[in-house]
């Protein structure tokens, strides 16, 4: 009996289609292709998220022309999705700026942040993620470096720190433990500044780069 029925369901969905594509319709293809943001880079100034990611693929972006970073339309297609998400929440909430200056080599460089969103002095960062609930690896180590370097160019005067992981159909929240990461800032933006002068990029690093189609 069951199994007539599966036959049946089957046949009324195929009575229904005419065809299944993996391609999108043109229109949509065109708003994904324009939708990234174009980033106004200045080389004395450098953004929290391009220090605490990986290092060769922030250079690979601020000079494409140079080394050759592209994004491929899945890349893109995500960053929409992200991006809907991140406005359906936050488009009512006012964009904090934090900022900081270092020195290399002894030229000053401005480091600059954007945290996704402040109430009563905690911190909130949002991530979606794909197949939240197969994570095991949560939080992720650049997302943690990432709002606590937000939290070091607010002389860590944020009470809590607290990633919100974004699924699906599921949701994380992980409040990360405060820590000072102007070493490993300064560090970073050591081998930023140095590479873009010198027109190469830093040395791979094993554990991040294996799977990087741009490399």
């Amino acid at each position: 009996m069951e199994d007539s029925k599966k036959e049946e369901t089957t046949r009324n969905k195929e009575d229904s289609i005419i065809s299944i594509s993996k391609d999108l319709p043109v229109w949509m293809v065109e708003k994904i292709e324009e939708s990234r943001d174009e980033v106004k880079y200045q080389s004395n100034r450098f953004y929290v998220s391009e220090l605490t990611g990986c290092l060769r693929q922030s250079l690979m972006f601020r000079q494409p022309e140079l080394f050759g970073a592209m994004s491929s339309f899945k890349e893109k297609y995500v960053f929409v999705r992200g991006k809907m998400i991140h406005d359906f929440f936050l488009r009512d909430f006012k964009t904090v700026e934090l900022k900081k200056t270092f020195v290399v080599d002894g030229e000053e460089y401005e480091v600059v942040g954007h945290p996704d969103y402040v109430e009563d002095d905690v911190l909130y960062e949002l991530k979606t993620v794909n197949n939240l609930e197969y994570q095991r690896d949560l939080p992720f180590e650049e997302n943690v470096f990432q709002v606590r370097a937000y939290d070091t160019l607010n002389d860590l005067k944020y009470k809590k720190l607290v990633l919100v992981y974004l699924g699906m159909s599921d949701w994380k929240v992980i409040e990360v433990k405060k820590k000072d990461v102007t070493k490993e800032l300064l560090h970073n933006l050591r081998v930023m500044v140095r590479c873009l002068k010198e027109r190469r990029l830093p040395t791979k690093e094993e554990h991040t780069c294996y799977w990087c189609r741009n490399l």
